[in-house]
């Protein structure tokens, strides 16, 4: 049963990478085909255009295209799978979250907001870790799509202690239910309907305890949810 979950959960996390390859191509495709399209335009209509707006042309499709190759680079490495910990820096690993996100978030009008981000090392297996953030703010996203507050924000911060590593997301989306609060991360419990498998935060509670040696915890803040990812440290993070 656990291996038919995992196998759930990972083909729904195959279906939220391609939603999120396809919004963070749109704009650099865009921005290719405008560029390309300007330089044929001017050559039929005879225009002459300088070598310098030609090089400018250049150089942007060459940039966008740089980005595309890194996007799927990224996207790529997600599904890698790792067989040992590796010691990563958090500030990088969130910025690339930050990057896999930005265009699936930006479309939603919904903000990512990074805030006080202690950049500190920690050994772990990255892209588990990335899954579950991921997991966490699509959720969230959701939320926010669906009570349309003023200003839809989604804010990674991060703490340390001496016991473990934080990464805290929080959202301003009015907050969880208290009816359903203590039912979030039981199996296959969704409030998406038939669009929802009931297996995100579920799995995410998995990996975090079982992989990433951790805890997951949620709670209601002012106007909002906050989650909190722990990963306990062991004597050689110290």
């Amino acid at each position: 049963i656990e291996k038919m979950m995992q196998t759930q959960s990972k083909i729904a996390s195959m279906g939220e990478m391609i939603s999120l390859i396809v919004h963070q191509w749109r704009q650099p495709l865009s921005i290719i085909s405008i560029s390309a399209s300007n330089i044929e335009l001017s050559a039929r209509l005879g225009e002459k255009i300088s070598e310098n707006e030609l090089c400018e042309s250049m150089k942007t499709i060459s940039t966008q295209t740089k980005y595309l190759s890194e996007t799927m680079d990224d996207f790529k490495n997600f599904f890698k799978p790792k067989k040992a910990k590796e010691e990563l820096n958090i500030l990088d690993l969130i910025n690339k979250v930050d990057s896999m996100l930005a265009g699936s978030l930006s479309s939603n009008n919904i903000k990512l907001e990074l805030k006080d981000i202690d950049n500190y090392k920690v050994k772990t297996f990255s892209n588990e870790l990335i899954q579950v953030i991921i997991n966490i703010i699509n959720n969230a996203k959701d939320v926010l799509k669906q009570s349309k507050p003023g200003n839809p924000k989604i804010t990674i911060s991060t703490s340390k202690n001496t016991k473990s590593y934080e990464i805290i997301i929080s959202d301003n989306g009015g907050g969880i239910p208290k009816e359903i609060i203590k039912k979030i991360g039981k199996q296959y419990f969704t409030t998406k309907g038939e669009q929802g498998t009931g297996l995100g935060i579920y799995m995410s509670i998995t990996i975090v305890k079982e992989h990433l040696n951790g805890s997951l915890k949620w709670e209601n803040i002012n106007n909002g949810a906050r989650f909190t990812i722990s990963i306990n440290k062991s004597h050689k993070d110290t």
